[in-house]
């Protein structure tokens, strides 16, 4: 009922929990009073019992019944039944329908670092997860890549009504109305890590990404190269990532040519699982695809985004040594993985 009416129910929820009668507050509230009584019959008896037990009724009574509590949620729940639904209050109905079925059916899928599935139980939170990820470009719909997936060639095709998505669309519009408008970001370095940091969470348990192998220097021995799996790498830093996508030994990427390098013209083509997520418009980009971001980092010459001796020792992987538990903060900020590696010098 109280969410029926947009008000917060996880105050009552844990007061269920916690004031009941077995074990809870209610309990203890009871155990003390049957001690206080008790005391009260050594002190003076039945009638000491009855005057002190008026006394804890009375107060009991009266703090169920004082004050204007009851009134004024009656009162702020008919000022919510005389206004319109906002548009949040729409897709949260819309997400409370669909959740029986929606809950069940995105498998592992992320949204950041929250599995969909789980989302359910918070539309709001889903929201606001939509729009970080990009999903959802506020003020465009055209640009959004939601709207895409519940096209008739995504895996979402035939979930909403068409008034369903008509909802969905006035939100997305509603949304771009809230002010202030975030500046569109255009350094290419920033991007890309942007692009590989939105898609990091999506590639989790991808078997494709645990197949496939890159080389790229060893995180653990200064000097040496390591081929590992695709989603290995994703552990490292992005800008380690980033060197090694771009690395000539991994045959991918040809710098400063993105036509002609296969991960352009090879993996992201086509309708693999890759292709559609480089699909998405990336978020604060005046509405480019991650795939034409990727593009234009290429044809730049894969920058980094580092400068100086920063970027040298990223491309090296590790500085001179491994940090250990006792290292001081000065070496954690400038080691480029920023990890401990076992306790030191047993490891």
């Amino acid at each position: 009922l109280l969410k029926h009416f947009g008000i917060d129910p996880h105050f009552y929820e844990l007061h269920i929990g916690i004031d009941n009668a077995a074990n809870g507050h209610g309990a203890k509230a009871r155990k003390a009073t049957d001690r206080f009584l008790d005391e009260a019959r050594h002190r003076g008896g039945d009638i000491e019992v009855q005057a002190v037990w008026r006394r804890i009724w009375t107060g009991y009574v009266a703090f169920a019944t004082t004050g204007t509590l009851g009134n004024d949620l009656r009162d702020l729940l008919d000022q919510r039944r005389n206004q319109p639904p906002t548009p949040v209050d729409e897709i949260t109905t819309i997400m409370e329908l669909k959740k029986k079925y929606g809950n069940l059916n995105h498998g592992e899928k992320k949204l950041g670092s929250q599995f969909i599935n789980d989302l359910f139980e918070d539309p709001q939170a889903f929201q606001r997860g939509l729009v970080e990820a990009g999903y959802i470009v506020p003020g465009h719909p055209e640009q959004s890549s939601f709207f895409k997936l519940t096209s008739f060639d995504g895996p979402m095709y035939k979930v909403f009504t068409e008034d369903e998505l008509q909802v969905w669309a006035e939100w997305t519009v509603w949304l771009g109305r809230g002010g202030a408008t975030t500046p569109i970001e255009t350094d290419l370095a920033k991007l890309m890590q942007a692009c590989i940091d939105h898609l990091r969470t999506q590639q989790e348990g991808t078997i494709d990404h645990d197949l496939a192998m890159l080389t790229g220097p060893d995180p653990g021995n200064v000097g040496q190269d390591i081929s590992q799996s695709v989603s290995a790498w994703f552990e490292e830093p992005t800008p380690v990532f980033m060197s090694v996508l771009s690395a000539p030994s991994n045959n991918l990427i040809i710098s400063g040519n993105a036509v002609k390098s296969p991960f352009i013209f090879k993996v992201l083509s086509g309708e693999n699982d890759m292709a559609t997520a480089f699909s998405a418009v990336a978020p604060n980009t005046g509405g480019k695809t991650w795939k034409q971001i990727a593009t234009e980092w290429i044809d730049a010459g894969c920058p980094l985004p580092l400068s100086g001796s920063r970027l040298r020792t990223h491309r090296l992987q590790l500085n001179s040594s491994r940090l250990s538990l006792t290292a001081p903060n000065s070496a954690l900020d400038a080691h480029t993985r920023g990890r401990v590696q076992g306790m030191g010098v047993v490891h």
